[in-house]
């Protein structure tokens, strides 16, 4: 889950540099701006956290239906 959080808050670190660099903020007011960028940072790691839980749920009850007898 750390690594998804981790990970998911460099994708978002680097777009909202891409979107400066790009000059997609050069029109818009400091609010959306710090807006954007609050949003972008806390919501991305929390969204990666829970698609890394809800993967590790996933494959841990896909391999204890599939699990051969044989494997321990």
């Amino acid at each position: 889950m750390i690594a998804g959080a981790l990970g998911n808050l460099a994708m978002a670190t680097s777009g909202l540099v891409i979107l400066q660099g790009t000059g997609f903020f050069q029109a818009k007011g400091l609010d959306f701006v710090l807006t954007t960028s609050v949003i972008a940072l806390v919501t991305n790691p929390l969204v990666g956290a829970i698609g890394a839980l809800f993967g590790t749920i996933v494959v841990k009850r896909v391999g204890e239906q599939t699990r051969s007898p044989l494997v321990r």
